[in-house]
């Protein structure tokens, strides 16, 4: 897919750009939100191009995810290539929930708004539901009933 994108990008081939993205899109988008995302990535310097991808892809991140003890979101698309690394991620926090939403790519919260609104909703009334979390509130019911 990188190649396929920096191939077209070098050669300015927007209306490619537009109809491979439209084709791949995991949901219907507006034409307009197609359109903004090709401009931008026709706009940008080479460099900032690669490295935007090397950052994506090849970036490790150490063992600082495993320090993030914060309540954590992780939101991914199932169709976005990048959801592995995301899982990856999700696996090294240790106070995180996790939502994949079915048929979508990179750019959640634009394909999905609402959808994306209500999980937000819901992480910010509810926290961090995990079987951590969930095995504590056991425990901390079984210690309230002794």
């Amino acid at each position: 897919m990188h190649e396929r994108s920096r191939e077209l990008r070098r050669a300015q081939d927007r209306d490619t750009l537009i109809r491979e993205r439209t084709i791949l899109a995991p949901r219907a988008g507006t034409d307009a939100l197609i359109e903004r995302a090709v401009d931008r990535a026709l706009s940008v310097s080479e460099g900032h191009f690669e490295r935007s991808w090397d950052e994506l892809v090849n970036t490790r991140r150490g063992d600082a995810l495993c320090e993030v003890n914060v309540p954590t979101l992780v939101v991914a698309g199932a169709a976005d290539s990048l959801l592995p690394d995301n899982l990856v991620d999700f696996q090294r926090l240790p106070n995180a929930t996790l939502h994949v939403f079915s048929r979508v790519g990179h750019s959640v919260p634009s394909d999905v708004p609402d959808e994306f609104s209500s999980v937000v909703a819901d992480f910010m009334e509810h926290g961090v539901v995990n079987n951590q979390t969930l095995l504590q509130r056991l425990e901390d019911a079984d210690v309230a009933m002794r």
